[in-house]
């Protein structure tokens, strides 16, 4: 629950953030007025990353304690029996 309440803070946080061009900032030059907007650009993903992360730790501990049975995963096909190999090629 505190991680779903974190990614919504961290949501609102940072919604503002893909309007970053249109805010006034006439203490920074162009070149770095872009570089900015730039970069902070993926910190409006990390709310709702949070949030995806968070859901799936919930559901695979939901799994862990009402011991319900999961599929089981398929083994690898086993490789083929290479041929051994004798030097210079022959």
């Amino acid at each position: 629950m505190p991680a779903l309440l974190g990614s919504v803070v961290l949501t609102a946080l940072w919604a503002p953030m893909p309007w970053w061009w249109t805010f006034p900032h006439e203490d920074m030059t162009h070149t770095g007025h872009v570089l900015v907007g730039i970069l902070h650009q993926p910190l409006v993903l990390w709310g709702p990353l949070v949030a995806a992360v968070a859901v799936s730790y919930y559901r695979r501990r939901r799994h862990a304690a009402t011991g319900v049975a999961r599929r089981p995963r398929t083994p690898l096909a086993p490789l083929a029996p290479r041929t051994p190999r004798t030097p210079h090629g022959r």
